[in-house]
C-alpha cells in the first residue's frame, strides 16, 4: 500500500509539474506576445519573464529532486518487502519442520503407549497365573494337611 501511495504521489507530482510548467510557459508566451505587440516593452516586463523562467527552472529541479527521493524510497520499500517475504517463508518452513517433528514424536508416544498396554496385559496374565498357582498350591497344601490329619487320626 505504501508503494502504491508513493507511486501515486510520484505520478501526482509529475502531473503537477507538467501543469505548472505549461501554465508558466503560457504566461511567458502571453507576456512575449504583449511585448511583441507593444513597442512599449518595459524592463519590468522583461524582468517578470526572466523571473517566471527562473521559477520554471527551480520547479523542474524540485520535481527532479522529489522524483529521485521517491525512487530511493520505493527501492527501500521493495527491499523491506523482500525481507518480510523471506522472513514469512522462513517462518513457514520452521513451522513445517516443527509440525513434522511433533508428528514424529506423537507417533513414538503412541507406539510406547501400545507397548505399555501390551506389557500391562502380560503383567495381568502373569498375575492371574500366579494367583491361580498360589490358590492351587494352597489347595494342595490344604489337602496334604488334611491327609496328614486323617492319617494321624486313623
Amino acid at each position: 500500500n505504501e508503494i502504491k501511495e508513493l507511486k501515486r504521489l510520484h505520478s501526482d507530482a509529475l502531473s503537477l509539474r507538467e501543469k505548472k510548467i505549461e501554465e508558466l510557459q503560457m504566461e511567458v508566451r502571453m507576456m512575449g506576445q504583449k511585448l511583441s505587440s507593444s513597442d512599449k516593452a518595459t524592463n519590468s516586463s522583461e524582468k517578470e519573464i526572466r523571473d517566471k523562467e527562473n521559477e520554471i527552472t527551480k520547479l523542474k529541479q524540485e520535481i527532479e529532486s522529489l522524483t529521485e527521493r521517491i525512487r530511493v524510497m520505493l527501492a527501500e520499500m521493495d527491499k523491506k518487502q523482500a525481507e518480510v517475504e523471506k522472513m514469512e517463508k522462513d517462518k513457514a518452513d520452521k513451522e513445517k519442520i516443527f509440525e513434522s517433528k511433533l508428528s514424529h514424536h506423537l507417533k513414538k508416544i503412541q507406539d510406547y503407549e501400545a507397548r505399555i498396554s501390551g506389557y500391562e496385559g502380560t503383567i495381568n496374565e502373569l498375575n492371574e497365573k500366579i494367583t491361580s498357582l498360589m490358590n492351587s498350591h494352597a489347595q494342595e497344601g490344604s489337602k496334604g494337611k488334611d491327609a496328614v490329619k486323617q492319617l494321624e487320626y486313623e
